[in-house]
């Protein structure tokens, strides 16, 4: 791969990561690298997973640089590196010694009769009633209504957002590598009067899914990557994978099953 040159460093504002970010700064002339805030090749995020959408949201998701995550939170399933390791990940960068893996970001329109807000979102999209009633939404896939859903609510995440919250609601995990859609609900109805899917259900890249909320049930709450924003009288929301993909800086390849069974597996 290309060598980095230039980086720009994000971190939380927890003790651990502002004392890795000063020793990153210090060693980056040692590897012949630069921070340069504005013109970087590589954004590194300091922190758990949290730093690393937060990098992101800063960035823009600006597809022309990389992307990777050093952990000192807890979790940390977005994070490539340990602090441990921190010089010999300077070095193999300033070398090009990595793996690029590409993902795909959802796309997020919602309209309004007033306005039409566009969106990205590196893990999920919740619908939700806005006062946390019961959601009705009606489910469009490949031009047709696939359901009325009844519940708390709907959940689309992205495949890399499979091992977030989609995953406490009990939606299937999803390789990165499978560019996709995944549609999770939460808490839906199951009676005589309504019948939902009670299960994930996963859409290709290409197929967009599009959410009528029913007329008396139009004042929404969003959640896109754990930002709620609300919104009155929504007509549709227009959930798609993002056709330019966001690069992520690996060291491994095919590391994917190891961090599932690291993250969630082992004590």
């Amino acid at each position: 791969m290309k060598p980095i040159k230039t980086v720009r460093l994000f971190s939380n504002e927890k003790p651990k990561s502002i004392a890795l970010e000063k020793k990153i700064r210090r060693l980056l002339p040692k590897y012949n690298l630069e921070e340069d805030p504005l013109h970087y090749d590589l954004g590194i995020a300091i922190g758990g997973d949290g730093a690393f959408l937060r990098m992101l949201k800063k960035a823009s998701f600006e597809r022309q640089a990389l992307y990777v995550g050093i952990n000192t939170g807890t979790l940390g399933f977005a994070q490539e590196v340990l602090p441990k390791n921190v010089e010999q990940f300077l070095e193999r960068i300033s070398k090009g010694d990595y793996y690029q893996e590409d993902i795909t970001l959802l796309s997020i329109e919602v309209k309004t009769p007033y306005s039409v807000s566009h969106f990205e979102a590196y893990n999920e999209l919740t619908v939700r009633d806005i006062n946390l009633r019961t959601t009705r939404l009606d489910l469009e896939i490949e031009g047709e209504i696939l359901e009325t859903f009844v519940g708390d609510g709907l959940l689309i995440s992205s495949s890399n957002g499979s091992t977030a919250y989609n995953l406490s609601l009990g939606g299937s995990i999803l390789y990165p590598s499978i560019h996709a859609l995944e549609i999770t609900p939460m808490a839906p109805l199951n009676s005589k009067s309504y019948r939902n899917i009670l299960h994930s259900l996963v859409i290709p890249m290409e197929l967009p899914v599009i959410l009528y909320p029913k007329k008396e049930k139009q004042d929404l709450l969003l959640s896109i990557d754990g930002e709620n924003y609300r919104y009155q009288e929504v007509s549709s929301i227009r959930i798609e994978v993002s056709p330019q993909v966001l690069g992520l800086v690996r060291l491994e390849k095919n590391r994917f099953v190891r961090r599932i069974r690291e993250k969630f597996l082992q004590d």
